[in-house]
């Protein structure tokens, strides 16, 4: 059964970034972004688009450099702290209160979740799926909706 997560501000250490606490059953996830800042990145262009940043490719960027990185997603279970990977994650959203309607969590099996986000700040939209438990986590997609959709076509044939 999906559940959908119910949003608490949370303050960031610094007035440039902006974090978000969401709360479920015993555990919250965190997730803060950053300003992109470009001089802090290996950037290769492709032309006049963005290839990859940091020798991944990015998403979120409609081909244009970002302007915010998703800087830390965190699962809580109980005390203990579990960090996503959020490498080529960037424009998650326009506002920092659209993550209750982005994010979401469903049992797996045993002591393991789905933790599935859909990003988008009005272009080049994405998904990123998570299995998480006290013992770590693995990201197990990232990409466009559209290769998702491509993906599931295809295993339909």
């Amino acid at each position: 059964m999906r559940k959908f997560l119910a949003v608490f501000a949370a303050c960031c250490l610094s007035l440039v970034c902006s974090a978000e606490t969401v709360e479920i059953d015993g555990f919250a996830v965190n997730m803060s972004t950053q300003p992109f800042v470009a001089e802090d990145h290996e950037i290769t262009f492709c032309g006049e688009y963005v290839c990859l940043i940091d020798q991944q490719l990015p998403f979120g960027n409609d081909g244009k450099l970002p302007k915010k990185l998703v800087s830390v997603l965190i699962v809580q279970f109980g005390d203990r702290a579990v960090e996503l990977n959020t490498d080529g994650m960037f424009d998650p959203f326009d506002e920092s209160s659209e993550l209750l309607s982005r994010l979401s969590i469903d049992a797996y099996w045993g002591d393991f979740y789905k933790v599935t986000g859909r990003f988008s700040d009005g272009a080049a939209s994405y998904i990123a799926q998570w299995v998480v438990s006290s013992y770590g986590s693995s990201r197990v997609f990232l990409g466009s909706a559209e290769l998702l959709d491509d993906l599931h076509a295809q295993a339909l044939q």
